[in-house]
Order: structure tokens, then C-alpha cells, then sequence
């Protein structure tokens, strides 16, 4: 739920569920507002429904095109690394979107885990 538009006060639960839902969108290529999305079926719960069955069905088809010719240090950067790290950010995007405030990853450790997903990826 979407505190701050419900007129709920500002909080770092409400920051972390804001991050998190940017985090979704921005990586699934999906607007929260898109017209698929219901009160019942909204963002998060789709990408936490789709995640499960297949996790690459959530990740936007133009990251994952981008993907095959992605290089580091003049390495190329295997498929699997990259989903790997793709699929840490979608957890964490779920972590920070969690219904429950108490229940949400806070943001030092979504940027620490978002940190070591970027050094796994970059390291071989």
C-alpha cells in the first residue's frame, strides 16, 4: 500500500516501500498505474506472483536484450551473472514493498545488498 498517498505521515518505512516500488518499476518496465494493475493485483504482488513461476517473465525484455552484449574490463559478462544480479534487485525491491512497514527491508541494507549484487556481477 502506497502510504504517503493514503495520507499517512513520512517515514523511512514509507521511503523504503517507495524505493522499492521505483526499484520494480524501473527493472520490469512496469507502471505501478498501469491499467493491468488492480487494488488486488497491483505492482508489487504481480512481480511477487510472477517471481516465483519465472523469474525472468518480470524482468523488462530490454534489459535482458541490453544484456547480451554487456562487458567489463573487457570480459563479457555472462547471462547468468547478469540475472543473478537482476534478480537480487527484484528481491529487494519486494523486501522494501513488504505490506507490513515493521516487515521491510530498511535501506542500508537494500543499498548494502544492492552494493554486493554490483560487486558479484563485476568481480569475474
Amino acid at each position: 500500500m502506497a502510504e504517503y498517498g493514503l495520507g499517512e505521515k513520512p517515514s523511512t518505512a514509507g521511503d523504503a516501500y517507495s524505493f522499492g516500488v521505483m526499484l520494480l518499476e524501473l527493472f520490469t518496465g512496469m507502471s505501478p498505474t498501469h491499467e493491468s494493475f488492480t487494488v488486488e493485483l497491483n505492482l508489487q504482488r504481480w512481480v511477487q506472483l510472477s517471481f516465483q513461476e519465472n523469474s525472468v517473465k518480470v524482468i523488462d525484455s530490454e534489459l535482458l536484450q541490453l544484456g547480451e552484449a554487456l562487458y567489463h574490463q573487457g570480459h563479457h559478462l555472462s547471462r547468468k551473472l547478469q540475472f543473478d544480479c537482476l534478480a537480487t534487485v527484484i528481491e529487494i525491491g519486494l523486501a522494501c514493498t513488504a505490506s507490513f512497514p515493521n516487515e521491510r527491508m530498511n535501506m542500508r541494507n537494500a543499498l548494502h545488498k544492492l552494493k554486493a549484487a554490483k560487486n558479484d556481477l563485476l568481480k569475474h
